[in-house]
Order: C-alpha cells, then sequence, then structure tokens
C-alpha cells in the first residue's frame, strides 16, 4: 500500500513512514480511499479548531497527540486490532502506544 507524504526528513515521523521500504511515496491526488491521515506540527493557535471540526464528522477515530502537536485521523473501526482480527487466525499478544 502506497502513502503520500510532505513531511520534512528531519522530522521523526518521517522515519517510520515506510521503515522497511515496502511502499512508494506517491502524488496525493493518486490515492483513492485513504484509510489514515495524520496531520503534524499542528500551530497551537489551531489545534483546538482543527480537532473540533474532525471531531464532528462522526465516522472516524479521531487520536490527538497534543504534546507532538499531531492528530491521527482513521475511519471508524479501522486500526491494528481490527486489521489482526481479519488477516491472523493464531493466538496473538500486542502492544502499541496509540489510545485506543
Amino acid at each position: 500500500m502506497n502513502y503520500s507524504s510532505n513531511v520534512d526528513k528531519k522530522n521523526r515521523i518521517y522515519r517510520q513512514l515506510d521503515p522497511d521500504s515496502l511502499s512508494e511515496n506517491v502524488d496525493l491526488n493518486s490515492i483513492i480511499n485513504p484509510i489514515k491521515v495524520i496531520l503534524i506540527n499542528i500551530l497551537d493557535s489551531i489545534f483546538s479548531d482543527i480537532l473540533n471540526i474532525v471531531n464532528l464528522k462522526g465516522n472516524l477515530n479521531v487520536i490527538k497527540h497534543s504534546g507532538e502537536k499531531n492528530i491521527d485521523i482513521t475511519s471508524a473501526g479501522i486500526n491494528k486490532y481490527s486489521t489482526l482480527r481479519k488477516y491472523c487466525t493464531e493466538p496473538y499478544y500486542c502492544f502499541g502506544n496509540d489510545s485506543q
């Protein structure tokens, strides 16, 4: 699955986008059905406004990282857990860093 990114290579999240080089950074307009959007380095003056606008959409999961000035947005029900449930038939243990 490809991604589109306009992130400075010095940004910490850049190294997490595709650490194993399994995907390609493509033009944003070529992505038809995105599953996740990450807004980064949001200005303090508009962070709350953006969060409120995104939260008005009832079909989205929103995770705010106010200490990092980031907001992760995914479709409702799309997360690591739901993906593992769909593709993994064996018992497993998981660890993550998000709130859900």
